[in-house]
């Protein structure tokens, strides 16, 4: 039989091993590849909305920042925060701003 060859083996094996090598080299490079695009795009929407609404927040007086904030986090779909420049939380899309 032919699975029976020495030879056949030795052959099998050597093109099996670097076709083998080659695939998990190539995983683990598209797999990080995959991942970095994705995380990029995930930055560049957050990044033009966080641009959007910055525009927009001048307009909100401070008393209606709750619920703007809560409106522009349905709209967005995404958890919108307002921290001023002292890091103190001023509004919240999912707490309350004290609890935070």
């Amino acid at each position: 039989m032919i699975l029976d060859s020495p030879i056949f083996r030795k052959l099998l094996w050597s093109a099996f091993l670097p076709t083998l090598a080659t695939l998990l080299l190539l995983n683990f490079y598209l797999t990080r590849y995959i991942a970095r695009r994705q995380v990029d795009s995930i930055e560049q929407r957050l990044n033009t909305m966080a641009h959007i609404l910055a525009g927009e927040i001048s307009t909100v007086p401070a008393q209606g920042l709750n619920d703007w904030v809560k409106r522009a986090g349905d709209r967005a779909q995404v958890r919108v925060t307002v921290i001023d420049p002292e890091g103190m939380v001023l509004a919240d899309s999912q707490h309350d701003a004290e609890s935070i």
